[in-house]
């Protein structure tokens, strides 16, 4: 079994944001202050334990993968990217509901 680097996670969290079309940083400089590029998926390093989030209107971030070794990270992402292209071969126009996810709502509000 190959070891898992940061460096393996960060490239499968840029093609995570790549097939989302999401930012591929977080932040960007806006004339002297930064600001958050809302829907950019990131890694969180703390105590050794690595995390995915999202960063969400306001600035904040939402876990989308909780923190583990980086290789339960690593293969949650490929779960995850699995996932997104089974939903895009499952649904042939390719759009989704914005709220819920799903590929055959008309959003209204009560879709949950």
């Amino acid at each position: 079994m190959r070891r898992i680097s940061q460096s393996n996670i960060d490239r499968v969290v840029a093609r995570l944001n790549e097939t989302t079309g999401n930012p591929s940083e977080p932040w960007r400089e806006v004339g002297s202050a930064y600001r958050a590029n809302v829907g950019n998926y990131h890694c969180s390093i703390e105590n050794g334990g690595v995390a995915v989030e999202q960063i969400v209107e306001g600035g904040g971030t939402t876990k989308i993968i909780d923190r583990g070794t980086k290789r339960e990270v690593y293969e949650k992402l490929h779960a995850l990217l699995d996932g997104i292209e089974i939903g895009r071969k499952a649904s042939p126009s390719g759009s989704y509901c914005g709220t819920c996810g799903r590929s055959d709502c008309n959003h209204n509000g009560t879709c949950f």
